[in-house]
């Protein structure tokens, strides 16, 4: 295995937040909230933090809801250089602040849960996907619950998506980690 001994290029923030998995209705909220905030360049965190306010080169948010214990809706960003990760780490609270404050539009909702339904049924034409889906369905719960995966995914409102940012986007229920370059930019 080679080891990178010149350190990170760019700084990168990302923030853990603990939720809950499958065996959660919540949990299907926070497959279309991490859409919303990530899925595709149409997305918020594409539209206001790489393109808009130019804070990042990237950013996104990963969610498993087949993971096998409570698991953790991640933000990541990296900084445009010469952009401070503590300024992005304010520009990803301020996406969640919006969540938690404003109802998403029902034209936002409805393209994330477009882009969910598109996702899996198109990775239905794998039997690789197929079977592997399969697998981790009985693993965390069974595997008739693929049956509720799309219309929980519609069944997701405005309100579900705002009761679930306050509910779990908290201070005390995140963990944040950065990841400085060796020469130190990104520190204050």
């Amino acid at each position: 295995m080679a080891v990178n001994r010149e350190g990170a290029g760019l700084p990168y923030v990302a923030i853990g937040y603990h939720v809950p998995n499958l065996r959660e209705p919540d949990g299907y909220v926070l497959e279309v909230i991490s859409s919303i905030l990530s899925g595709g360049r149409s997305s918020r965190f594409y539209e206001n933090l790489v393109r808009g306010k130019r804070l990042a080169v990237s950013a996104g948010s990963e969610y498993s809801l087949l993971s096998i214990d409570p698991a953790l809706l991640y933000l990541h960003a990296q900084p445009l250089p010469g952009k401070e990760p503590a300024e992005l780490e304010a520009a990803l609270y301020a996406e969640i602040e919006k969540l938690q404050s404003e109802p998403v539009q029902p034209r936002e909702l409805e393209k994330a849960q477009n882009q969910l339904e598109a996702a899996f049924t198109f990775g239905q034409d794998s039997m690789f996907f197929q079977g592997m889906l399969l697998a981790r369905y009985e693993i965390v719960s069974t595997w008739e619950e693929i049956r509720k995966y799309l219309p929980s995914v519609r069944a997701v409102t405005a309100e579900d998506i705002r009761r679930v940012a306050n509910k779990y986007f908290l201070p005390r229920n995140r963990t944040v980690g950065f990841l400085l370059t060796q020469d130190g930019a990104g520190k204050k």
